[in-house]
């Protein structure tokens, strides 16, 4: 009878220490799965193209597109980046450009980008793995363009006094405005895909280009983040 009766005691202990054990594991998984959900990468290095649209193509043709951007959390799956975007237009065309009461064609230097910020919305697939999910952002920020504007030629010419000395000298013309962004990315862990649209009206704050200078354009990419 002792027998059976240890061999209960013995059962009855195995079971409980099973469920404890349950219990701990448990609540072990429930704190891997809420660190998981509060981590999030907090650099993202991207590389792309952008097109432009409408009256932007005719000053360059589709370009590269480097980006840098530092994110931090806002709460739960809002977030906040900031950082730059640089671009390298392609067979970029020369623009006009009103000097007093003469039109001068100046080339591109081949640079611009942009600067600001982007807020976030993340939908993670599922619990389990939130680092995969989709997520839906809005940029705003300052965009640049820089062209060689010799000014100091053009006022010469415009006075009489061009000579070969002043021709020698280099002025930079930028074309600065505001952007808005709007796009989506998809992410798989470490890396990921965006697509967004961005509207830089450049003619907002410069009256001496073109009425129809252009301000829409489409950038596609992947990025690495960490």
């Amino acid at each position: 009878m002792k027998k059976y009766i240890l061999i209960v005691c013995l059962f009855c202990l195995q079971f409980l220490m099973g469920q404890n054990s349950l219990e701990k594991l448990e609540k072990l998984n429930q704190y891997e799965l809420l660190k998981e959900q509060e981590e999030y990468e907090r650099v993202y290095i991207e590389v792309g193209l952008v097109k432009p649209i409408g009256n932007l193509s005719n000053k360059f043709d589709v370009s590269q597109c480097y980006g840098f951007w530092f994110r931090s959390k806002i709460k739960n799956n809002d977030f906040i980046d900031i950082g730059l975007n640089v671009v390298i237009p392609n067979n970029a065309s020369n623009i006009n450009v009103k000097y007093k009461d003469s039109v001068f064609s100046i080339g591109s230097r081949r640079f611009g980008g942009n600067l600001g910020f982007r807020f976030a919305k993340v939908f993670p697939f599922s619990n389990v793995s939130p680092r995969n999910n989709v997520e839906w952002f809005t940029g705003f920020g300052v965009a640049t363009m820089f062209y060689d504007a010799n000014h100091k030629r053009y006022e010469d010419i415009i006075n009489g006094n061009y000579d070969a000395e002043s021709s020698e000298k280099s002025y930079e013309f930028a074309l600065t405005t505001l952007q808005f962004s709007q796009g989506i990315k998809m992410n798989i862990k470490n890396v990921g895909l965006q697509f967004n649209y961005q509207f830089t009206p450049y003619g907002l704050f410069e009256n001496r280009i073109e009425p129809n200078f252009g301000s829409q354009s489409i950038m596609f990419g992947i990025y690495y983040r960490q």
